[in-house]
């Protein structure tokens, strides 16, 4: 029998030599379902951050679904930090009831631009008259609010 000089018989080395290779394709598998499984998860959390950020849209279906609904707490929390300093949740609610609620709307247009978008809309109001309405949005915070409503 041949013997390394570290005596170790030679057919033992070269097993040895195979499991060390298969433990390391072993472990570099490892290493790369782990890698698979963190860049998926990191997908899956960036999807749902995304999917889940404030937009101008969504702020406007929620206020005026709110007001449809007439839930006005709702309604009153998509307006701007600014805009609830000037206008009590009392005022609002007694303004919005005062007109019937809103019973439909509709985007004419939805216009973007960096912090701040405005858009037009109609209002069919609860006292039977449709009105066109404009809105100024801001971004705070990194959620989208309303600034300014005008009803013409």
């Amino acid at each position: 029998m041949c013997y390394t000089t570290h005596g170790i018989p030679r057919s033992y080395q070269s097993v040895c030599v195979i499991l060390l290779m298969v433990f390391l394709v072993r472990i570099r598998g490892y290493f790369i379902t782990l890698a698979l499984i963190v860049l998926l998860v990191l997908i899956a959390v960036g999807t749902y951050v995304y999917l889940n950020r404030s937009t101008p849209d969504k702020t406007l279906t929620t206020y005026y679904a709110a007001l449809i609904h007439g839930d006005y707490q709702t309604a009153y929390d998509q307006l701007s930090t600014a805009s609830q300093g000037k206008l009590t949740e009392p005022a609002f609610v007694q303004f919005w009831q005062a007109l019937g609620g809103v019973k439909a709307w509709s985007t004419t247009s939805l216009q973007e631009q960096g912090s701040t978008a405005t858009a037009a809309l109609t209002l069919t109001l609860g006292n039977g008259q449709t009105r066109p309405a404009s809105i100024t949005l801001i971004d705070e915070n990194g959620e989208w609010k309303i600034e300014n409503e005008t009803i013409a």
